[in-house]
């Protein structure tokens, strides 16, 4: 599956903008400003029918126009449209012209994985936010767990208000055994997943020439007899913090870089492309749970990287077997050995006619 063409009508600072695309790596390249984020950004509303930019209501729509409109051309045995009309209140997809209805289904069939300086809190994000990554990882690859873990949260929460309204202890004991039969079960699928992300982690990492691997710290409370106990010694000082202080919900995942926390040694051009190898592994475990690579998608791919890092990461990204969509404002000269399709964009042509042009930087080689 890859996108073959991305169509752009009063989307950003976009009035008419269009990018061809090809198999393999495809290189944007161009100034700030000058509207390459929004293509990717593009493809992910289609495929998830909201922006990834942190503002909840982003302004989508052209300066002084009512709509905007995305149209994307993919093949997946077969061409497929994909479509994408908005405005300031509702966004509506279609594919082959029928509404999009069953979200779950559609982003199995249209996966994606992408990366950004918005998006990714892999470095410098809390262990929250490197769990909440995990989850929804978890919930891809194996989806029954979703529903394994919305009963563990409701089990917890029905707890929490036991505790603050003083209910029986009977009724703490019904929720509290929900909490760790469900709960084991979670902390095992973790740690199994885990195991698999540091292993695809390894075969990045000798492409990049580092040593890097996750490290799940669950509570081993979890996975014994003794969790029920615990809970039932906790329940005061739960009660008086006015949550549940152990369990799946707070395992902290850390990145180790040499053994070490990777915010501690690792420089930022190390950082970016442990990031980008992170991508690489979900992307390999997601394959080998959904037999499908993802499109992936870096934007800024090249920010914090000298030439030999370009040069190792475009390396790295000749070799995946899925296609690649990476921007960047500048990139150096890397040589005539690397397949990349490789296009401009000009500040100064993005707001009338935005159609990326074929660089001369690089071509696919014959």
């Amino acid at each position: 599956m890859f996108v073959q063409h991305i169509f752009l009508k009063n989307f950003r600072c976009h009035k008419h903008a269009s990018w061809p695309l090809q198999q393999g790596v495809n290189l944007l390249i161009g100034p700030n400003g000058s509207g390459k984020t929004s293509f990717l950004e593009a493809v992910f509303i289609a495929v998830y029918g909201h922006s990834f930019r942190q503002s909840k209501t982003p302004d989508l729509v052209h300066f002084n126009e009512e709509e905007f409109q995305i149209d994307l051309q993919w093949l997946r045995y077969g061409p497929l449209h994909l479509q994408v009309k908005g405005n300031k209140k509702n966004i509506i997809r279609t594919l082959q012209g029928k509404k999009i209805t069953i979200k779950k289904d559609f982003l199995r069939s249209f996966p994606i994985v992408f990366d950004s300086t918005v998006t990714s809190r892999f470095i410098d994000g809390t262990p929250n936010d490197r769990r909440k990554w995990l989850d929804a990882l978890l919930f891809l690859c194996k989806p029954h767990l979703k529903h394994v873990y919305q009963n563990y949260l409701r089990a917890m929460m029905q707890r929490q208000r036991a505790l603050r309204y003083n209910h029986h202890r009977d009724m703490l004991l019904i929720w509290e055994s929900q909490m760790v039969e469900m709960g084991k079960v979670l902390s095992l699928e973790k740690i199994q997943l885990i195991e698999k992300i540091n292993e695809k982690l390894a075969d990045e990492m000798l492409c990049l020439n580092a040593n890097v691997q996750f490290e799940l710290a669950v509570d081993q409370n979890n996975l014994n007899e003794d969790w029920l106990n615990q809970l039932k010694n906790n329940r005061d000082s739960d009660k008086k913090l006015g949550r549940t202080q152990f369990g799946p919900h707070a395992d902290k995942l850390s990145i180790l870089f040499y053994g070490k926390d990777i915010r501690s040694i690792a420089s930022r051009g190390q950082q970016k492309l442990v990031t980008i190898a992170i991508r690489l592994a979900e992307c390999a475990l997601r394959d080998y749970y959904q037999k499908s690579l993802p499109l992936l998608m870096l934007d800024d791919g090249l920010e914090s990287l000298d030439s030999d890092y370009q040069y190792l990461l475009f390396q790295r990204l000749n070799l995946y077997l899925g296609q690649v969509l990476l921007t960047t404002p500048s990139v150096r000269d890397i040589g005539d050995d690397l397949r990349i399709q490789s296009y401009t964009i000009g500040e100064s042509v993005s707001a009338v006619d935005g159609n990326v042009k074929r660089s001369s930087i690089m071509e696919r080689a014959a």
